[in-house]
């Protein structure tokens, strides 16, 4: 099992921002070419980050840290400094929820081991620029907030409680909205909702749902970090 460590942590922040550091305020469409990126994708922004990054340099050891321990994110920042998009995070495992308690679930796990690694982009004048990586790490009171949720699933999920319907029969129409918390709300995880993909502990199919961040919260956090 790979430790944690203050010393890893310092060493692995200072080599995220050093790598990138080099490509702040370039516009996506000049990376593209510096990195040889034909691609039109949604996702390339996530294409450049990992050319950046250019994680190959690594030793394995490192390697293993930072997929243990870091996940990486992109963030599109409006010309306001708006997030508009909320963010998606691994899909829900029932049988794990129903197994296990709150300190011994993939969830907790996940967001209470894991740095967020947010690579920052921003619109302005019709181009996207890079602008800077921001580490977050959820607090004791936003990982609180995120149990609430998780608790609230799990006891649906137990009881019995979920309304399952939907034009195509596999949405849950009651999951905890963004209303329902700061921080995370329960959404969709694909965007093809034509067919019940997760199979319930109860012999029930749902569509693949996930816990979201909030827009506003991500917003927040990298305002902070201004």
């Amino acid at each position: 099992m790979i430790k944690r460590t203050s010393e890893e942590d310092k060493f692995t922040k200072l080599f995220i921002k050093t790598r990138v550091e080099q490509f702040i305020d370039i516009d996506t469409e000049k990376l593209k070419v510096i990195f040889s990126i034909r691609s039109k994708a949604k996702n390339s922004n996530s294409m450049i980050i990992l050319k950046m990054m250019n994680l190959t340099t690594l030793s394995l050891q490192e390697l293993n840290y930072i997929k243990n321990f870091y996940v990486f994110k992109t963030v599109v920042l409006t010309e306001k400094n708006k997030v508009k998009e909320s963010m998606s995070f691994p899909a829900i495992n029932y049988f794990d929820m129903l197994k296990n308690d709150w300190c011994n679930s993939m969830v907790f796990k996940y967001f209470s081991l894991k740095t967020i690694c947010l690579f920052v982009f921003q619109k302005q004048a019709g181009k996207q620029f890079f602008k800077k990586v921001v580490f977050l790490n959820l607090n004791s009171d936003e990982i609180h907030e995120l149990f609430i949720i998780w608790e609230k699933v799990k006891n649906m999920v137990a009881n019995n409680l979920l309304v399952i319907g939907g034009k195509n029969g596999f949405s849950v129409e009651n999951f905890p909205k963004k209303e329902e918390s700061s921080v995370v709300h329960i959404r969709p995880h694909d965007t093809n909702s034509t067919e019940g993909k997760v199979l319930l502990p109860n012999g029930k199919r749902i569509m693949n749902y996930c816990f979201w961040l909030n827009n506003n919260f991500i917003e927040k956090r990298i305002m902070e970090d201004l």
